[in-house]
């Protein structure tokens, strides 16, 4: 749950240098999770997620980044169509899984995602803070 997420905080923020997390259940599943990450520059980021949806329910989809100049807020109100981020991520894709187009991102940016969310769900078992190790941090391949 919520690697893309996780992919976004690295985008938007550089490298993650140590995470936690909770994770609730609802029979048996993983219904919701809610992240807190520290970021190299200094940056805190906070991450909700919830697959736990009301039947015929519409998705929120909602960013919001607070910085020394303000507040930027970005929200999708859950409509059926998919949202442009994730329609243009989804078509870039299949462009490059096709051929018809070159890969956006290094090989090294994949396992850093990975290597994250391998980080949140050791927090999410553990209960603890898990560091990130500098090689991860530092962006190594």
């Amino acid at each position: 749950m919520a690697v893309h997420h996780l992919d976004v905080f690295r985008w938007m923020g550089g490298e993650v240098t140590r995470i936690s997390g909770e994770v609730a259940r609802w029979r048996g599943l993983e219904a919701g999770m809610v992240a807190n990450a520290s970021f190299k520059s200094g940056a805190v980021a906070n991450l909700q997620v919830s697959w736990a949806h009301p039947a015929g329910s519409p998705f929120d989809h909602g960013l919001s980044v607070i910085g020394s100049s303000g507040l930027a807020q970005v929200a999708h109100d859950g409509g059926a169509s998919i949202p442009g981020a994730l329609r243009d991520e989804l078509t870039t894709f299949l462009e490059c899984a096709r051929g018809r187009s070159d890969w956006p991102l290094a090989p090294s940016d994949a396992r850093a995602a990975l290597a994250l969310s391998l980080a949140l769900e050791e927090a999410l078992a553990s209960g603890n803070v898990v560091e990130l190790p500098q090689s991860i941090v530092g962006g190594a391949a």
